[in-house]
């Protein structure tokens, strides 16, 4: 076939995304087998609710035996839920032993669904720690599993200490691969590199420096856990950001200038959002694991500083979708532009100019950066449609925010938490964010259709009774 115009040229910037394709989740599933995964999943959800769980284990065998193998993985959760809570849990062991030459993802999810489970706590205890060892090598997953690990411990009455072990080693897992991709290690040239060479950079490295001070880094004579204890379990410091939190007015003003420090500027054409080495779900992540330390704090100054870097992650997630988003814009006026390009000489300009917000004169989507702009502010609908299209973990969508009922629920602490601390301003980011997760991925969830509206209302309602 012919070679397209300016196919040799040189490219800089994010110019290699001109030719790449978006990455597809379940690209290895044919689109009739990926319809006939979702209705089982449905099924075995609403049989697991009716605790019908006999007919849920006949449904999932049947559903292994006719669905192609890149299928079974979505639905192992399940099947071993269903072993358990319908009486057949010792046979979870032979399980195993078919998976034992599996991805380390999928053993994983197989011993998180064991744990979710579990009978006992001895039960459970023993499928998260083989979880985690299933995941040794994989620090972003095992991430994920030290934060469902640090909640479990929490609720099921455990030491707190134990609890905030797994979150803070969660964070540390989280920053350190942040800082080692935004540190430029070599690989593709994308649009997330080209998002690090901007001039916000510099800010968003600052951010991270204030949420690894709160994770321990940088407390004299301690590191890790330990330091980031000192602030959970015996009080409070003065935050990089500025002032001191101890009160509602200190929160605010350094709410506001983390809001600022995260964002960027159309002029600049860029800034912090690119994120680094991390995405949405990882800032959802974060945005968790403050909240529950939050929950943990022995005073209102200690849980007013964690809830300001909750909140903090909470508006990068919004950055670096609305980052990403622009770049998407820049990408399709540069695609359009290469498609009718003349000759070779002025398709080599369009693939010379880098991807970045702004680019080609593309639009820049923006969010708030003060606080009380998320009052009355909503995403476009043309920011919503490019949302909708990522699928790399770069936008509030379902495939970035696969349980988004979670989300909510922590949303609604966050609130209730500045609510009681009479911090209410502050509430405007939290309620937007819920009411998007409600309207938009929470009905196209298994969590439930029928919640989505009264959520979004409800959450609609009190963001306007802030106003």
């Amino acid at each position: 076939p012919a070679a397209k115009p300016g196919a040799a040229a040189g490219g800089g910037g994010g110019n290699a995304e001109l030719e790449e394709e978006e990455e597809m989740d379940g690209s290895d599933v044919p689109p009739m087998a990926k319809l006939r995964q979702d209705m089982y999943a449905l099924v075995l959800a609403a049989l697991g609710e009716a605790g019908a769980f006999g007919e849920g284990l006949a449904a999932v065998d049947e559903a292994f035996a006719v669905l192609p193998t890149p299928c079974h993985e979505a639905l192992w959760e399940a099947r071993v839920t269903m072993m358990v809570k319908g009486g057949r849990g010792r046979l979870v062991a032979g399980e195993m032993a078919r998976l034992k030459d599996s991805s380390a993802d999928l053993r994983a999810s197989v011993w998180l669904a064991l744990a979710r489970a579990a009978g006992s706590k001895a039960e459970a205890l023993t499928a998260f720690k083989r979880a985690l060892a299933a995941l040794a090598s994989e620090p972003l997953a095992r991430a994920n599993v030290l934060v469902e690990f640090g909640e479990w411990l929490f609720a099921k009455g455990f030491p707190a200490r134990d609890a905030e072990d797994q979150l803070l080693a969660a964070v540390d897992a989280l920053l350190d691969l942040d800082d080692e991709e935004a540190g430029g290690g070599e690989g593709e040239v994308d649009a997330d590199e080209a998002a690090s060479a901007v001039d916000g950079a510099s800010q968003a490295g600052g951010l991270r420096a204030d949420a690894r001070s709160l994770a321990g880094r940088s407390f004299a004579g301690g590191g890790g856990a330990a330091g980031a204890r000192s602030l959970v379990s015996g009080g409070s410091f003065r935050s990089q950001a500025g002032a001191g939190l101890g009160g509602g007015r200190g929160m605010a003003g350094t709410l506001a200038t983390t809001l600022s420090a995260v964002s960027f500027s159309s002029d600049a054409g860029g800034g912090g959002g690119g994120g680094g080495g991390l995405g949405v779900r990882h800032f959802e992540m974060l945005m968790r694991i403050y909240c529950m330390l939050a929950h943990m704090a022995p005073n209102a100054a200690a849980r007013a500083e964690l809830l300001a870097v909750a909140v903090s992650y909470l508006a990068r997630l919004w950055t670096t979708a609305a980052f990403f988003a622009s770049v998407r814009e820049s990408k399709e006026i540069a695609k359009a532009k290469l498609k009718a390009a003349a000759n070779s000489s002025e398709a080599k300009k369009v693939r010379e100019m880098a991807l970045v917000p702004g680019a080609h004169g593309a639009r820049v989507h923006t969010v708030p950066t003060d606080l009380a702009e998320w009052l009355l502010w909503a995403p476009s609908a043309r920011f919503l449609e490019l949302m909708a299209a990522d699928r790399r973990n770069r936008a509030l969508n379902g495939r970035a925010l696969k349980r988004p009922a979670q989300t909510l629920y922590y949303l609604e602490q966050m609130r209730g938490a500045l609510d009681g601390d009479s911090l209410l301003l502050e509430q405007a980011l939290v309620l937007q964010t819920a009411e998007f997760i409600a309207t938009h991925l929470l009905p196209a969830s298994a969590d439930g259709a029928v919640a989505g509206p009264p959520l979004a209302a409800l959450a609609l309602r009190r963001r306007a009774s802030l106003c």
